[in-house]
């Protein structure tokens, strides 16, 4: 996931745990995230995400969410996300 930013110039942390993704991101919120809706738990980007959007000092940042999961199977019922 790391091969196409990298090679544009950008510089990439890859984080398999939430916990580590969201103080990584907390430390900086000035950036950019590619978020992977599986990363060492399945489905665990989703809270992730859930995270970031609540955090008032996050919320203006850009997230990238991408996944492979069939729609639909990533959000419980009533979710804002689509």
């Amino acid at each position: 996931m790391g091969d196409l930013p990298t090679a544009a110039g950008y510089r990439v942390s890859i984080h398999r745990v939430a916990s580590a993704a969201f103080a990584a991101r907390k430390a900086d919120p000035r950036t950019r995230s590619a978020l992977a809706g599986h990363m060492a738990t399945p489905g665990a980007g989703w809270p992730l995400l859930a995270l970031l959007t609540l955090d008032p000092a996050l919320t203006a940042s850009p997230v990238l969410a991408c996944s492979a999961e069939p729609e639909g199977s990533h959000h419980p019922e009533g979710s804002r996300y689509p």
